[in-house]
């Protein structure tokens, strides 16, 4: 979870370079790598960059006041 707008800046910086090394991964020719192996770094890095994604989404969403209200009645809840 995205707490404040450095950690805002880092992820959307690491997310850049996630998208980056996808398409760089998935022009480029691999010659000498293993087409299952290939594949599992492409969607491990495609994983991690929805994840990033949604943490930006999320701090966006919290950033410009439209977070849903949650209704709590009592403590126990």
């Amino acid at each position: 979870m995205i707490k404040n707008e450095r950690q805002y800046r880092m992820t959307k910086a690491q997310a850049q370079r996630f998208s980056d090394a996808i398409t760089h991964s998935e022009n480029a020719p691999h010659e000498g790598m293993h087409p299952l192996l290939r594949k599992a770094t492409l969607d491990a890095h495609r994983s991690q960059l929805k994840d990033l994604q949604s943490q930006i989404a999320q701090y966006e969403t919290l950033r410009l006041g439209h977070s849903p209200l949650v209704r709590v009645e009592s403590f126990e809840e």
